[in-house]
């Protein structure tokens, strides 16, 4: 089987989270700012099976295409890894509730 990136602009390792912050622009004020962050992937391999699957005939899967949020469930971080990344952010001095 061929193996391709998921999309070829972006690294088959990240996924992308939005969070919004408040920085400084001058010292007495602030202004939002969006950042994203990227955090690694996950299950790569049920993704590739899953694509394979649903694409060869004779599969009991064939055809049968997941939807977004499915994708999304196999392969977006885990919580753990997310709230590891939001209190590191929160720890280099971003408001917690700012973040998404």
């Amino acid at each position: 089987r061929p193996k391709a990136a998921l999309f070829p602009w972006m690294p088959a390792f990240d996924i992308l989270v939005l969070l919004s912050l408040s920085l400084p622009v001058s010292s007495s004020s602030f202004s939002p700012t969006q950042i994203v962050v990227g955090l690694p992937l996950r299950n790569l391999g049920a993704l590739d099976e899953a694509f394979w699957s649903i694409s060869t005939p004779g599969s009991t899967k064939y055809l049968k295409h997941m939807s977004v949020d499915e994708i999304s469930a196999v392969i977006s971080p885990d919580k753990e890894a997310i709230e590891r990344a939001k209190v590191w952010i929160v720890n280099q001095g971003a408001d917690s509730a700012s973040l998404r």
